[in-house]
């Protein structure tokens, strides 16, 4: 299970990177969506994300991040 705990803007995530945001954890899909992970029974429903918008990530993934 991952802990997201680390706050970045949705820009700045490279596609594939999981984020979570309002407990609902997501995968990046494009410069401008993401699609739900869990809860299980929501997978695949994607939603807009403003570039700026505030989400929540792992550890691990803060290397991987866009200056």
């Amino acid at each position: 299970m991952k802990t997201f705990k680390y706050m970045t803007q949705f820009s700045r995530l490279p596609v594939n990177t999981r984020f979570s945001l309002n407990g609902t954890q997501f995968v990046k899909q494009s410069t401008r969506t993401g699609a739900i992970v869990k809860p299980i029974e929501y997978a695949k429903t994607w939603f807009y994300f403003g570039k700026n918008e505030s989400v929540l990530i792992a550890q691990k993934d803060i290397a991987n991040l866009a200056s």
